[in-house]
This record gives structure tokens, sequence and C-alpha cells, in this order.
């Protein structure tokens, strides 16, 4: 005969310091993604004496810092799909601005300070551009093609010196480099200024794009990612030439502008999905000009980069050591961005605000984020080389169905808002269902199995396997001593022989703590606290008359008074006892081995079943199901 026991514990816990909160709490270092160099890192090490060389040397393993080959002028993309645009001309005021000219297949104008430059994209004509100046009628030109360069200075030679500034209004870009920060006009004065018509790569659609061209040194002075104040330079002298060496880097990748490799006219965005680029409002501070100008036409170089050029990654500051690349980003390892230490960014060397931070939120917004309709738990189940949360598992009910979601920290970053991947978060809902065990027993060979079980009663993964002695009829669990621990209660229906055995945490026995007899021919014995007094009693169930009787159980495992007696329907293979909705009291499950079918019952205080719960099917040809709560 085969037999099993399945065995079910459902428990319930408070929540506990550190691990249960009311919100979910993210504790954590550091901000941004933490690949490259740490500008807060930077910062330390100038403090410490460490000169640019060094410190673009710590960060970017193996990299020399050396003269660009054969610089070419780079596309920087200040507006993408747009098709109304309005720029004015004004003066840089080093001296008298020079006209801006417009030039294009279709015709030219010029426009001189005070001139205002309205643009409209207008298919299938193409594009409008019209030039008001101060006192003068206004002059257009559309051009089918849609490709109009405005140019006012020499600006290919490095010692030409703009006189003339484009702004572009309504556009405001913040200025953090004084305090408080403020918003500047989006002025840009070096280089020339390209339209171009391109089309959108989600939407399809066409629409125009303004991109800055110009000398990589000159891109360089409009770079706003490392507050131009700090001090000693050696720090701002290091961004330089990493900001140079990642621009150069993504030109000589994506190839020419027009291939929207940049996704748009350009090789760099002017956004940090590439590196800010603030043009000529902010540019022209010092010590950063200096500093820009001491490296000048410096990159970095590493025989394993493509093009043997350095695309020098860099972040505000990590939790303590930088990124591998691959881990953070994906592909291929690449030597000259290792994780390296970076301990100098937070341990209170520069004043970092971001060295240690918390973001609360509450359960209903992350389980919102998921899809689930209440949240379980979370943790951080893998960490990267650098200690970031690499991957995290929530769990959580939908439908009153056990849900499980297993996705990364950079996933969690994004829908959260928070300030990098170096956290640590760990939570437990309130009353929350922990991870069910279901123990499946053979009586012919003593094999056994266990379980997770999820709240909506369908099996998790595999845990345990191991062999009891065979012939058992069932097996329960009981808290015999009152410890908190079950232990594993046998009975035999033949001759009524039932033993008591401590359970380890690997599910085998321990040492035999009872024996004695009870009645013969019970299909099923369980326990259950069926007064709600906090003492379990036994539950005797017969499947050939549906007989049931609940007796109290002694400390010394003989049992006490009979409580009640009743009936059930006949037929059940087994019935067992389980918390399926975690809150503190029980239901019964019944399942029949002939069919796999199982269905959860409220029970009422007098030992009537209430409403059915929930039903289902498992593996048929198990005998008998309990609880235990194996870890």
């Amino acid at each position: 005969m085969v037999f099993v026991v399945v065995l079910s514990l459902v428990s319930v816990l408070p929540s506990t310091a550190g691990a249960s909160t009311d919100d979910v709490v993210f504790e954590g270092s550091g901000w941004g993604h933490g690949v490259g160099m740490s500008q807060y890192g930077a910062w330390g090490m100038a403090v410490e004496g460490s000169s640019y060389g060094a410190i673009l040397g710590h960060y970017y393993q193996g990299a020399v810092v050396a003269q660009a080959v054969s610089p070419q002028p780079i596309w920087v993309n200040l507006e993408r799909n747009f098709t109304t645009l309005t720029l004015t001309v004004g003066d840089t005021g080093v001296a008298e601005g020079s006209p801006v000219e417009i030039t294009s297949a279709a015709g030219a104008m010029s426009a001189v300070s005070g001139a205002v430059l309205s643009i409209e994209f207008s298919p299938p004509s193409g594009c409008l551009v019209t030039v008001t100046n101060p006192g003068q009628t206004a002059t257009q030109v559309t051009d089918p093609a849609c490709a109009f360069d405005f140019s006012w200075y020499g600006w290919s030679t490095p010692e030409a010196n703009p006189t003339t500034k484009l702004t572009i209004a309504g556009c405001l870009l913040t200025d953090w480099n004084v305090a408080p920060s403020v918003s500047r006009p989006c002025e840009y004065a070096r280089g020339i200024l390209h339209l171009r018509s391109g089309q959108d790569p989600i939407f399809k659609t066409w629409a125009l794009d303004l991109s800055a061209e110009m000398l990589l040194d000159d891109y360089v002075l409009g770079i706003s990612e490392m507050p131009y104040y700090w001090t000693p330079t050696q720090a701002l002298m290091a961004q330089a030439v990493a900001s140079r060496s990642y621009g150069q880097a993504m030109q000589l990748g994506r190839g020419d502008p027009a291939t929207n490799s940049c996704d748009g006219w350009c090789h760099v965005k002017d956004t940090t999905a590439d590196q800010r680029y603030v043009g000529w409002g902010h540019g022209g501070i010092e010590p950063w000009v200096a500093s820009v100008q001491a490296t000048a036409g410096e990159v970095l170089h590493h025989v394993a980069a493509p093009q043997g050029v350095v695309a020098a990654f860099f972040s505000s500051s990590s939790g303590g050591a930088t990124e591998n690349i691959e881990e953070r980003f994906g592909g291929t390892p690449r030597p000259y961005l290792t994780s390296v230490d970076d301990t100098i960014a937070i341990d209170g060397t520069v004043p970092n605000p971001k060295a240690s931070w918390s973001t609360s939120l509450s359960p209903a917004t992350v389980a919102a984020a998921l899809g689930y309709d209440e949240l379980l738990t979370v943790e951080v189940i893998d960490y990267r080389t650098s200690g970031s949360a690499w991957h995290l598992k929530f769990t959580g009910l939908k439908d009153g169905s056990f849900q499980v979601t297993e996705t990364t920290g950079t996933w969690a970053r994004t829908n959260f808002g928070l300030y990098s991947e170096y956290f640590n978060v760990e939570y437990e809902a309130p009353n929350k269902i922990l991870s069910d065990e279901l123990f499946f027993y053979k009586s012919s060979d003593g094999v056994f199995k266990y379980y997770d079980v999820n709240p909506d009663g369908s099996l998790g993964a595999p845990l345990k396997t191991g062999t009891y002695s065979a012939g058992w009829d069932s097996i329960t669990a009981v808290d015999l001593d009152g410890d908190g621990v079950d232990e594993a209660f046998f009975y035999r229906s033949s001759d009524g022989l039932f033993k008591y055995y401590d359970v380890k945490q690997d599910g085998s026995l321990g040492a035999l703590i009872r024996t004695g007899s009870y009645s013969t021919g019970w299909s099923a014995i369980t326990k259950v606290d069926l007064d709600g007094d906090g003492f379990d009693e036994f539950f005797f169930y017969r499947k050939s008359d549906g007989l049931f009787k609940y007796y109290d159980v002694n400390p010394s495992g003989s049992l006490g008074a009979p409580l009640k007696s009743g009936l059930y329907s006949t037929g059940w293979s087994a019935i067992t006892k389980v918390d399926l909705d975690g809150d503190g009291v029980d239901e019964f499950f019944f399942y029949r081995k002939s069919d796999g079918l199982f269905k959860y019952y409220a029970v009422n205080p007098d030992g009537a079943l209430g409403a059915l719960i929930k039903t289902g099917l498992y593996s048929t040809g198990w005998s008998a199901i309990t609880g235990i709560q194996l870890d």
C-alpha cells in the first residue's frame, strides 16, 4: 500500500526590528550607476594629495593619459524631435557680437544681436526658418531638405573665441555651482548649430533635431558634471580628461551623426544619458576652465578599449567600491572598468551628502509597482562584486494567489527613485504567512519529501527528501512539550501504536520522545487549537463513515477528555489544519488520493465546517496530510 502524509503548517510572525516594519525601507549609499570614476572619490583622493593621473589610474585600471589621436569635431544634440523652436541672438560680452549666418541649399539669411529666429517644421514643404532682426521686416527661407546651418565665428580654429551666443527660448538648465542652485537660460556660443530632420525611433514620426558641432575641448568646457569650485583642482582635471575621453569614445563608436546611432543627429546627447552639456551659460567659471585647458587634448587610452579610447563612465559616488561594468550594464568585461575601492568617497574625507541615505516606501506603493494586491516580503538575494544589490525577490498576493517576482537592483532603483543600487532592504509584512512546507510520506518504503506551499494552496519548490521507517498510516506535527518547536507524531491504524520524535531542520528524525497506543482504525490524526486557548487538541477522522472526534492531549502524549464528536463527509484520505490566510485562525484542508482533489474550509468553534474557501488538485495517491514548520 502506498501511503503519504503531507505536512503543512502556516505560521504567523509579528513585526521584528530590522526585518519587519510598517514601510519598506531601502538603506543605501552612493549616487549613480557606480561604473568607472567616483566623483566624490576623485575629490577625496585629490584632498589627500593624489594627482589627476593617479586618480584616473585608480578608477580606470591600466588606462594611460595621453593626447587624443586625430580628434575630430563632435556633434552634441541640444533639442530632439521638435516641430517649432525659437532662438534669440545675443552677445557673449567678449566683444561686439558677430552676425549669425543661416545657410541652406534653399537660401541664406543673416541675424544680428537682438534678432529672433523662428523654426517651424511644416511637411511636406519642409522647414521654415524666419529671421526678425531688430527694426527690420522678417525674412524667411523654406528648405524641403530641412538642412540649415547657423554659424557666427571661425569655430574650427582652436584659438577662436565666440562673441555671439544663441539662446533657446523657454529652455532652462539648473546651475548647481552656486548655492542655492539657480536656473539659467540654455545658451550656446561654441561651435556651429545644425538643424536637421529625423525620425522618432519609437513612434516613427518625423520632426527636427538641433545639434551643435564643435571641437572636443570646446565640448568639455561646456560639461557640467562635477562642481566647478571643487579644490584641489586635480579632481576637476580628472573629470575633464574623463569627459573628453568619453566624448571621443562615443564619437568613434557611433560614427556619422546622420546614421541616428545617437538617437538623433549627434555623437552624444546633452543629458546624463551621455554627459550633461550646458553650453555657454555655465562654462566661464574658474577653476573649471583652467582644469580643461591644463589637460587640453588628453584622453584615456587602453589597448583593450574599442579603437583604443576608454569610454570613461563616471558617477557621483559608489557605496564603497565601484562596479564591474559587465555586472552593472551587461556585455563583456572591460579591464579598465572593474570594481575598485571607493571607501574614500563615503568615509567623511569629503562632505558627500549621499554617503548614506534611506528611502521609505509604503508596502502599497511597492505592491502596485509589482502588480500585487498585497506585499508580503522583500529581500536582496544576490550582490554584485561591488556589494551593490544585483537581484531582489518580492513575494505577495494577487487575486488571492501567491506571487513571486525576482528582478534586479536596477529595476528597483528605476521604479522607486533610489539614488543608487548600493542598498539593502529586508521587509516582512506584519502577520505575514511564513513559507509552508508540505511533507509527503509513503508507508510502503518510508520515502518522504518536503515542498514549499503557496498561500493559494499550490505547491512550490521541492526542498528536501529522505527516508523514515515504513508502515506508518498517519504522521502529524504537534508541539508536545510547549517549547514552540514541533515534534512529529507517528500513528499506525492496525494496532494504534503512536510515537513522538524530535525533528531536525534537515527533516531527519531526532530522539524518540514518547510512545504508546491509541485506539485502532483511524484514517487521519491531526492537531488543531479548536477552542482558541493556545493549546492543541487532537482531531481523529475515519473515512469509512466520516466520524470525527476531538480530544485533549496530555503533556505525556496520552489522550485526555473527549471534547466533541460528529460526522463529516466520507472518503477523504487526509484532513489537516492550516492557517491559509494568515489570520491566526485555522482552516481545515481535505484531500482525496483517488483524484488529488483538495478543499479548504473554515471551521466553526463547535467543530462543524464553515464556508468553502478554496479547491484544487494535487497529484494523486497520497493518503494523509498534516503540518510541520521545518525551517
